[in-house]
């Protein structure tokens, strides 16, 4: 080969080989801005605020805010945080036939009071006085006593014996498969209730009828609060009158989103901006209890988001009454209008 051979050669493979060069360069361009838009639109679980911006909790809509003249504040504020984890729920496990035939026999219904219609199943029992509502695509439940049929239980008290109806309840989930590891390790909350035609209302243990018990799941740290995602209601003798059952696990990964302060969660309650179940304007307000907690629906939600809670006393007119009040605590630049 001679010289002027050799430098053609040199010189067409330099050419390819910058050509080359030029083609990785640009295929790599490609690859950064496909996967900077993918994770842009799709964010990996676990990175920060992966869901984009999620619904506020249903309570701004459905609950009333709480007003009051004066506030005071006699608990200390927790410690500051900038970020909580979102949970996202996922579908539950189907019913197996077993564990539903445990369930209606439990209740005390019979498989011929059986009704369907689409993916929602009914028992009725023969005197009218109990029906069941099961959902089988989500695997949730309610079980309600009509007191308008039978009102024999208005008459009977129930018992003040805390721990045993705690501990009744707990079996009986256990026995029915319904006691899922983050509800037995999550709080719990009893309240005596007094249940006439008229209605029901909050009451003593020496008055009341009926006890009501609702299982909120563990998160973290923390542990849920506002509905109970497991609620019974039991009557005298631990007669099961009621029997909700609306849990939904939960994705273990779960994405941090920006929180407001504590700080800016009082400075928000003072401006009227929490909620409670039943409509309430005090004269004045005192707060013994702030925390930062999870939002529990019996409404199907698609995240579990973090919420301040506030607890405490309002007086209006010389009387005093207890409330619990919830705020959103996402920043709400990251909540869909």
């Amino acid at each position: 080969m001679s010289l002027a051979d050799l430098s053609a050669f040199i010189r067409s493979g330099l050419k390819w080989f910058l050509a080359s060069l030029v083609v990785l360069f640009l295929l790599w361009l490609v690859w950064v801005w496909i996967n900077g838009a993918s994770q842009a639109v799709f964010k990996p679980k676990g990175e920060d605020t992966a869901f984009g911006k999620i619904a506020a909790p249903f309570f701004v809509k459905t609950y009333s805010s709480l007003t009051a003249g004066g506030f005071e504040l006699s608990t200390s504020l927790p410690k500051e945080k900038e970020k909580a984890l979102v949970y996202q729920a996922v579908p539950a496990d189907k019913f197996s036939a077993s564990q539903i035939d445990k369930l209606v026999t439990f209740l005390g219904f019979t498989k011929s009071s059986q009704k369907k219609a689409g993916g929602l199943v009914t028992w009725g029992s023969t005197t009218g006085t109990a029906y069941l509502k099961l959902n089988t695509s989500q695997s949730h439940f309610t079980y309600k006593y009509n007191f308008s049929e039978d009102d024999s239980s208005f008459s009977a008290r129930v018992s003040s014996d805390e721990k045993a109806a705690l501990e009744k309840a707990k079996r009986d989930l256990l026995q029915l498969g319904l006691l899922p590891e983050d509800i037995s390790k999550g709080a719990s909350s009893l309240k005596y209730l007094k249940i006439t035609e008229g209605g029901r209302e909050k009451t003593s243990a020496s008055s009341a009828n009926a006890l009501e018990i609702a299982f909120f799941r563990k998160v973290g740290d923390s542990s849920g609060g506002g509905d109970g995602s497991i609620r019974l209601l039991f009557g005298a003798s631990f007669k099961v009158l009621e029997f909700d059952y609306y849990y939904s696990p939960l994705d273990p990964v779960g994405s941090p989103y920006p929180i407001i302060s504590s700080q800016q969660a009082w400075q928000n309650f003072q401006g009227g901006k929490a909620f409670v179940a039943t409509a309430r304007k005090f004269d004045s307000i005192v707060v013994t209890k702030v925390n930062l907690s999870y939002w529990e629906s019996t409404m199907a939600q698609k995240y579990l988001q973090p919420i301040w809670v506030f607890v405490g006393k309002g007086k209006s007119s010389g009387h005093e009454e207890e409330f619990t009040a919830y705020m959103p605590a996402i920043s709400p630049s990251y909540l869909a209008d």
